[in-house]
C-alpha cells in the first residue's frame, strides 16, 4: 500500500496485586448474552481493537454459542493480564509484550486467540512535514523505551534510511492523547498516534506518515489470553468465545456488511461516522484480524526474540509456555 494510498484511508508486566489496580479497575460490567458457560472477558476500552466483540454481541453470536458475556473494562494492557493472573477476569486482551512479559514474570497467563493483529495507529507529521526523512534533526514522541510505538517508530525510521535514536530525539510520551497533545503544541515534530484520534487529526492538517502496525508482520498487536487454570477447566468456553470473535471477523470481511459494521463502530465507541468509515475501511485493507483468531507459535518466539534483544526475558523461554493453539484447532 502506498502512502497516497494510506493518506486517503487515514482515520490508536510484571505480575502485580490487584491492590495495585486502584478502585476504578472494576467498571460497572455489562451483560450482553444470555447463555449456560459463563465468561467474564476483559478489554481495555471502547477501541478497535474490539471491533470484533461489538459486533458478535451486536449480532447474538455468543447467545448462539451459549455464552453468558460479562464485559469488563480494565483500562490498560497490563491491568488486563494482572486481572487474568488474578483470576479476577477469565479473558482479557493485552498488547503481545506485556503479555510474554507477565509469563516471563510468573504469571498464569496463556495466549488462546490473536485480537488486532496490524495496529492502525499511525506516525503522524506537523503540518508542515510530509515525509519520514524530514524528520532528521527533530522530535518524534512514542510511548515509552519499550513500548511497542518505539519498536514500529524504529522500523519505520530505518526504512526511510533514518537511525531511530542517533538521527532524532525521542520523546518518550505516554498514552496516545497526551502524544498528540506534544504534536499539536509544537513540542514534537512527529508522534505515534492511535485511531479514531489519528483521523480527526489528519483533517486539521496533520500529515500521515505511514501506518504503523503491517510494518512488523512478525511482531503481532494485541492478544487474547486466558488465566491458564480457568482454561484448562473450562475448554468449551474458551472455544465457544473463539468461535465469536471468528464469526464476527468473517462479518467485518465482508463487503455487503460495510454499513451494518460502520454503524456497529459509531455505536459501540462513539466514533463519528465519518471516523468509523475511514477505520473499517483500513482495518479491512490492513487485514488487521486474521481469520480464525489464529496465531502461530512462529509470533510468540518473534516476540520473545524482540523482548529478549531488550533483556527483558530469557531467551530460552519456551514458546509453548506462552501460546496453545489447541483452542484454535477445536
Amino acid at each position: 500500500m502506498d502512502k497516497s494510498t494510506l493518506t486517503h484511508i487515514t482515520r490508536r508486566t510484571t505480575l502485580a496485586g490487584l491492590t495495585a489496580l486502584g478502585a476504578n479497575a472494576f467498571l460497572p460490567r455489562r451483560a450482553s448474552a444470555q447463555g449456560t458457560m459463563p465468561l467474564i472477558l476483559g478489554i481495555i476500552g471502547p477501541t478497535v481493537e474490539y471491533y470484533p466483540i461489538f459486533v458478535a454481541q451486536k449480532k447474538g453470536y455468543f447467545e448462539a454459542e451459549d455464552v453468558a458475556l460479562d464485559l469488563v473494562t480494565t483500562g490498560s494492557s497490563a491491568n488486563s493480564a494482572q486481572m487474568v493472573a488474578a483470576d479476577a477476569i477469565n479473558i482479557g486482551s493485552s498488547s503481545w509484550l506485556d503479555t510474554v512479559r507477565g509469563v516471563a514474570g510468573g504469571a498464569p497467563l496463556v495466549i488462546v486467540a490473536s485480537s488486532l493483529v496490524n495496529a492502525t495507529t499511525m506516525m503522524l507529521g506537523a503540518k508542515d512535514i510530509t515525509s519520514v526523512e524530514q524528520l532528521k534533526g527533530k522530535r518524534v514522541s512514542v510511548g515509552g523505551a519499550k513500548d511497542i510505538t518505539m519498536v514500529w517508530w524504529s522500523a519505520l525510521a530505518e526504512q526511510n534510511g533514518l537511525h531511530p535514536t542517533e538521527d532524532v530525539e525521542v520523546i518518550f510520551g505516554g498514552g496516545t492523547s497526551a502524544r498528540f497533545g506534544a504534536l499539536a503544541g509544537g513540542a514534537v515534530q512527529a508522534a505515534a498516534v492511535a485511531t479514531p484520534l489519528a483521523f480527526t487529526a489528519i483533517q486539521e492538517g496533520y500529515n500521515n506518515l505511514g501506518v504503523l502496525g503491517p510494518l512488523l508482520p512478525n511482531v503481532p498487536y494485541m492478544t487474547w489470553h486466558a488465566n491458564r487454570a480457568w482454561a484448562e477447566a473450562n475448554p468449551e468456553t474458551v472455544k465457544a468465545f473463539i468461535r465469536a470473535h471468528s464469526k464476527a471477523i468473517d462479518f467485518l470481511y465482508d463487503p455487503a456488511n460495510r454499513e451494518e459494521a460502520i454503524d456497529i463502530l459509531v455505536e459501540s465507541t462513539q466514533a463519528s461516522a465519518d471516523e468509523a468509515a475511514l477505520t473499517h475501511d483500513l482495518v479491512v485493507e490492513i487485514q488487521g484480524f486474521k481469520e480464525g483468531s489464529e496465531f502461530a507459535m512462529a509470533d510468540v518466539e518473534g516476540v520473545i526474540a524482540l523482548l529478549a534483544d531488550w533483556g527483558d526475558v530469557d531467551a530460552t523461554l519456551a514458546a509453548d509456555t506462552i501460546g496453545d493453539t489447541s483452542y484454535l484447532a477445536q
